[in-house]
């Protein structure tokens, strides 16, 4: 019991709640008392008592008693302790609700016994039984603003702004409790900013001042000025407004829609106080005085700018002239990009500073990526080769060139190395050299040719372009050959030569596999495939095996697999040659080798193929070697259309595990339609692996709303239609007679009452039919949603007049709707339906099948219909004393039949049909052979096909209309 508190703000002294157990965990928060205990429960109170929420723990095996509590300085969350484990719960202000975050889990931890928050909110320090003290960081996101400031927002309404550098910190906090949008650290970060959803929070960083003052959102489109260390000036959609730092009054706002100096008013609101200055002539009359008294000179100047840049041409003008303040106001006006009004002064005042905001304008669009208008700005202001370093920049290099050659032919070189430098970076030598030289700077090509160790065309550069240094590059050619060894690769191609003249073929094979090179280099390639050649015809095997097997590794490096595969066939290598053309994707080659070489290979290769088809996706080509593996890549790689196509063409067993698969990704996406329509095409094997797909199918179609019409006929017969197919092939299995196969032949019977509802509604004759079947239907609500079925069979109901079981079905449908809300079927009442085959234990729906408009309406009806006392709150009986719909009797215990038109119990004038259990009412039998005469309804000729084919044929009855 929650008594004796003293609510200081509601009721004083007394009791407020009784709690269901000892509330050892208590809280106050924020709008809510939290409570809870033993129970396993949290329940969070309003002020008055009532139930706000409740988040129930008693089913979660892992969950213990809650020991102790505590709501943030805030009192927007709330730490429970349990037993190894802290639960939160933070108060939304957007939804007005509590919401569950994500618990914090600590093995070995123990019972928590105390709670403590760190004032500002950002730790939490925890007690244990044990003795132990846990300290946690609290926060609901943390970001780095500008690498200079840490903000840690502790709670929806307060964030913790950290100077990283000094570390101070400044807690900003809404006092009216809204959450807290983007701050933002403005002025020389020194200035707080920030928005909530009427306020406007504002601080000195350095004094650690805050404000906050009432402000209607506008785009965060306003200004702010920062001059003045007092007072923050703020421009926005035409009005100014002064708020003092730490007071959380504005000082005044004056507005500008009129610039008459005449028409100046006081207005005061009534509910803060606050006196606003309406002035036509904003700036003659109170502005400027503000500015000048609270402002100083720079704000005076912010000002009159803002006043200038409201007049605008001549009028403007003359202001600035007279304050003198022009010049200076061109400089601010393109300092703050209204490069628009700064031309236009320049143009009515001061035309010498035009190209000096031309040069500025292009600066400024440089910046913003506009690089074309950036041209005509810098070529404007006289500056064409401004424009030629900014495209430069940009390694737009044909722009470049465009403006040098138009407007500044000195700087055509410069662009030209600029590009040069460019393709070496790319290692595009012989593009750079053709660069260099049409800059007339052969000696550069020179220099790089050199470094990067190019020498034959340093030294044609230098042979054709500069003679007279080429006898000093060839000595500096020698002594760096001489410390590389020899003269590099063509000296050790040089060399070995002469080893083969001189028949030394060891040394020449050496020497040739010295040559080493870069990439697929032809020469490189030349060198080892000669030392191989050498090796092959001249040295010991032994010493050739070794050369071909260096050579191999180094040929298949650089994409040669044919020519290594070659090499080791002259040695019979056949694995080696195999895996050479394994690795170059010669399939062919490699299944040539092994089906003439050695046949122990066949399988290896066929092996590395499908391996390799199925990493590459080539899915059509793996169907011809592992149909199999090729049907599992077209499901992996969601080709569903392929895969069930291609499994058509295999075995019974294979198409239908597609099926299944491809049925149930269909089903997780919400697509049970089309996981219905496969079976429709390929049938329902009664294969117990299919049974919950069946079933995930039959709870999706009945749960679906838009179900209850004549146009849903033709989902209902495939429903009916594949589940007759099933129980069909469950009689010739193994599961015959099973508990699966009733529950299916069950399902089969209500996609046939709903097919023939939907049939009976397309013909106006047999509207009571449709309603009949509805009213049947109430008895399988252990496989139906209870709440769709009784609105379903209350409406109709409703529809033809009867209202008596109208009124017991919808109000058994609102009871279930409450349910639903209070999640349990614990408070139904069920003293409606004794004596009937309406089941009471149905599963509770886990959400609302009817929208609440529509339930609205049958709130209306019921409460409407209740008050008649002409009507009999009793459901109708027939002959038996019993409930007219229910198929068992209550004196007798006897079990009608049910009828297949209307699904109601068969007492007299029975048509039997030549399956046992199937069974027709005569009257409702010929009423539905004389709507499909008259109508000639297709639906209904296809439920007559359906009953045909389900029965065993039709009864060779004539119609009667006794």
């Amino acid at each position: 019991m929650l008594e004796e508190r003293f609510l200081q703000d509601t009721v004083g002294r007394g009791k407020l709640v009784n709690h269901p157990c000892p509330p050892y965990a208590l809280a106050w928060a924020t709008s809510s008392i939290v409570a809870a205990g033993c129970d396993r429960k949290i329940v969070a109170y309003g002020k008055e008592g009532h139930v706000l929420q409740t988040f129930d723990y008693s089913r979660d095996p892992q969950e213990r008693e809650f020991t102790t509590a505590a709501a943030s300085p805030g009192g927007q969350s709330v730490v429970l302790g349990s037993y190894d484990r802290l639960r939160v719960i933070n108060w939304s202000p957007r939804r007005s609700i509590w919401e569950e975050a994500k618990p914090k889990e600590i093995a070995n931890l123990y019972t928590v016994t105390a709670l403590a928050w760190k004032r500002d909110g950002s730790r939490l320090c925890a007690g244990t039984l044990c003795g132990a003290v846990e300290q946690f960081d609290c926060c609901l996101r943390r970001s780095i603003y500008r690498n200079k400031f840490e903000l840690t927002y502790v709670g929806p309404s307060q964030v913790i702004v950290k100077n990283l550098a000094s570390g101070t910190r400044v807690v900003l906090k809404s006092h009216y409790g809204y959450e807290v949008e983007e701050v933002k650290i403005l002025g020389k970060e020194r200035y707080l900013v920030a928005h909530t959803s009427d306020t406007l929070l504002l601080g000195d960083l350095n004094t650690n001042r805050l404000s906050e003052v009432a402000w209607q959102g506008s785009g965060g489109n306003e200004k702010y000025f920062f001059e003045n260390e007092n007072v923050c000036m703020i421009f926005n959609a035409g009005e100014l407004t002064l708020v003092e730092y730490g007071s959380n009054d504005t000082l005044g706002s004056v507005r500008t829609e009129f610039m008459n100096p005449h028409l100046i008013s006081r207005d005061r609101e009534g509910r803060n106080g606050r006196e606003q200055l309406c002035s036509g002539g904003l700036f003659s009359g109170f502005a400027l005085q503000v500015a000048k008294t609270h402002g100083g000179v720079n704000a005076h100047k912010h000002v009159s700018y803002l006043w200038a840049e409201s007049l605008g041409g001549e009028a403007a003008v003359r202001l600035l002239h007279k304050l003198g303040l022009l010049e200076a106001a061109i400089d601010h006006a393109a300092e703050n990009c209204s490069f628009e009004f700064a031309f236009e002064l320049c143009r009515l005042a001061l035309k010498h500073k035009t190209p000096e905001i031309h040069l500025r304008y292009a600066m400024y669009l440089e910046d913003e990526g506009r690089f074309e208008e950036a041209e005509a700005e810098f070529i404007r202001a006289g500056k064409p080769r401004e424009a030629v370093l900014m495209f430069v920049h940009n390694q737009d290099w044909e722009a470049a060139q465009r403006v040098a050659e138009a407007h500044d032919p000195d700087s055509v070189a410069e662009v030209l190395v600029g590009q040069a430098r460019g393709a070496l970076e790319e290692k595009d030598f012989q593009k750079a050299e053709g660069l260099l030289l049409r800059a007339q700077r052969p000696g550069m090509a020179l220099s790089y040719y050199k470094e990067a160790g190019l020498w034959s065309d340093a030294l044609r550069i230098c042979k054709d372009y500069v003679p007279g240094q080429l006898e000093a590059l060839q000595e500096e050619y020698e002594r760096e050959a001489t410390k590389k060894g020899g003269r590099g690769a063509e000296g050790l191609v040089e060399q070995a030569r002469q080893w083969e003249q001189a028949g030394e073929y060891g040394r020449a094979v050496d020497c040739y596999l010295k040559v080493r090179g870069s990439g697929s280099s032809s020469p490189v390639e030349r060198c080892w495939m000669k030392a191989a050649e050498l090796s092959i015809k001249f040295l010991p095997p032994q010493r050739s095996l070794e050369v071909v097997r260096a050579v191999g590794p180094q040929l298949t490096g650089i994409g040669k697999h044919s020519a290594a595969a070659e090499l080791y066939l002259n040695l019979d290598l056949v694995k080696e040659a195999i895996d050479a053309f394994i690795e170059g994707e010669e399939w062919n080659k490699a299944k040539r080798v092994a089906k003439e070489l050695d046949p122990r290979y066949e399988d290896y290769v066929d092996q590395h193929y499908k391996g390799f088809l199925k990493s590459q996706g080539k899915v059509d080509s793996l169907v011809g070697v592992d149909v199999v593996a090729a049907l599992d890549l077209y499901a992996e790689q969601g080709q569903w259309d392929k895969c069930i196509e291609t499994a058509t063409n295999q075995n019974y067993k294979i198409l239908h595990k597609y099926v299944a698969l491809y049925a149930t990704h269909l089903i997780r996406e919400g697509g049970y339609a089309q996981a219905l329509a496969l079976y429709v095409q390929h049938g329902g094997p009664a294969n117990p692996q299919n049974f919950n797909i069946y079933k995930r199918i039959f709870s999706d179609m009945v749960s679906s709303p838009g179900t209850n019409s004549a146009e849903a006929y033709h989902s209902w017969a495939d429903l009916r239609d594949v589940l007759f197919n099933l129980c069909e092939n469950l009689v010739k299995s193994s599961e015959a007679n099973s508990a699966a196969h009733e529950e299916f032949e069950t399902m089969l019977l209500i996609a046939h009452y709903y097919a023939t509802r939907s049939a009976a509604q397309s013909v106006t004759q047999l509207e009571t039919v449709a309603a009949r079947l509805s009213v049947s239907l109430l008895r399988h609500t252990q496989l139906l949603p209870a709440d769709k079925a009784f609105y379903e069979a209350g409406t109709a109901a409703k529809a033809v007049g009867w209202e008596n079981m109208a009124f017991i079905f919808l109000n058994r449908f609102l009871d279930l709707t409450d349910a639903i809300e209070e999640g349990t079927l614990d408070a139904l009442d069920h003293s409606d339906f004794q004596g009937t085959d309406i089941p009471f234990e149905v599963s509770l729906p886990a959400q609302q099948h009817v929208p609440e408009a529509q339930r609205e309406e049958i709130r209306d009806w019921v409460l409407t219909v209740s008050m008649d006392q002409r009507l009999e709150q009793v459901l109708p009986q027939d002959e038996r004393g019993t409930y007219e719909a229910s198929l068992v009797a209550v004196s007798t215990g006897v079990r009608a039949l049910p009828c297949l038109i209307t699904g109601y119990p068969i007492l007299r004038n029975k048509i039997e049909f030549k399956r046992p259990g199937k069974a027709a009412d005569k009257d409702n039998w010929n009423k539905f052979l004389m709507a499909i005469k008259t109508s000639h309804s297709p639906v209904c000729q296809d439920v007559l096909k359906f009953i045909s084919q389900w029965c065993g044929g039709l009864p060779s009855i004539s119609f009667s209309f006794q």
